[in-house]
């Protein structure tokens, strides 16, 4: 019983700090390869997109996760994941018209919040596999996510030295 509670513990605490270093690494990426001013447009996106997101989430996968008794259906949560990704994007879109963002730095907000939503779909599946104890599966998960995310946006970036283009 201890030694899964410490790996379950271990495997979360790792994706913790994987989950912290990532925009920071992507931040170092982008001065790197490009310009302050593409730090600003990309820290700007992540400040406008990730409140909204963290709000839409509504917490959905702990949520899920100490569902034990199977109240509800995974269908029922990938459902309230649509519609609650539905309504990040007008919110965002909503923000975007009131604010007049210049339209280059509207596109990326536009593009970091689809692939926001897109990623947060394979939490309804880390709050199933946390209701079935399989903390190894969602660790395993969010770093190959991650990792494959800064591999892409490096890459991208050097080919085309395109912020729009790296966010895809």
């Amino acid at each position: 019983f201890f030694s899964s509670r410490r790996r379950h513990t271990r495997y979360i605490s790792v994706t913790g700090v994987q989950t912290c270093a990532l925009p920071i690494s992507m931040i170092v990426v982008l001065a790197k390869l490009l310009n302050s001013e593409a730090v600003g447009i990309f820290t700007f996106a992540l400040a406008i997109c990730n409140p909204v997101i963290l709000f839409t989430n509504m917490g959905l996968r702990h949520i899920q996760g100490t569902d034990t008794n199977l109240q509800y259906t995974f269908g029922t949560y990938m459902a309230l994941r649509i519609y609650s990704n539905s309504a990040a994007i007008l919110i965002i879109v909503v923000i975007l018209f009131i604010s007049k963002i210049d339209i280059e730095a509207s596109k990326i907000i536009l593009l970091m919040v689809m692939f926001k939503c897109i990623t947060s779909f394979s939490d309804i599946y880390s709050g199933f596999f946390q209701s079935q104890e399989k903390m190894q599966y969602i660790a395993k998960s969010i770093i190959i996510r991650g990792i494959c995310s800064l591999i892409f946006l490096t890459i991208l970036i050097y080919l085309t030295n395109s912020l729009l283009v790296g966010v895809l």
